[in-house]
């Protein structure tokens, strides 16, 4: 419900039932009787005013429910989702593409913003060689990555042969 202050502003007697916060804001081009707000947290209601005929019915206390605030999610890692390095041949192009996503270091990455927005960030190096050679960790990786194919073939190779 819509209630008047003391110095004439206005304000919601009900907290908001994302994060607990009060108003924020009116936008005064809503229609009446509903008007619409937005919470601090980016929360953004309506609300019905009561004049005359068009009272609020307050709910039994049984069928009263409480919807409690959102956690704050703190995603301070990456997850990479996806990395394609294309190396035809040491004179070719060659490239790689990484993709990441927010993580918390548990469950799933941090698909989407709490709007709706992809959260995917994408690294694109159109010369790995050259910035192989620029990059330590990167010529390390690499390293790494090549010195791996041998095993990495004989696993392959050791799954297909072995009965299930």
């Amino acid at each position: 419900m819509i209630k008047v202050n003391s110095d004439g502003s206005e304000s919601i007697d009900t907290p908001c039932p994302r994060c607990g916060g009060s108003l924020c804001r009116w936008y005064d081009e809503c229609p009446t009787p509903t008007r619409q707000w937005e919470c601090i947290c980016g929360f953004v209601g309506y609300v019905q005013e009561t004049k005359g005929d068009n009272m609020a019915i307050e709910l039994p206390p049984e069928e009263v429910i409480t919807i409690p605030p959102k956690e704050a999610v703190v995603a301070d890692k990456l997850w990479m989702t996806q990395l394609l390095i294309r190396t035809p041949g040491p004179d070719d192009a060659n490239s790689l593409v990484l993709e990441y996503q927010p993580w918390t270091g548990a469950g799933e990455p941090i698909r989407r913003t709490a709007n709706g927005n992809d959260t995917t960030k994408v690294i694109q190096v159109t010369d790995v060689f050259t910035v192989a050679a620029e990059v330590p960790e990167m010529a390390q990786a690499m390293g790494a990555i090549l010195a791996a194919i041998p095993a990495l073939i004989a696993y392959v190779n050791a799954k297909q042969n072995s009965p299930e």
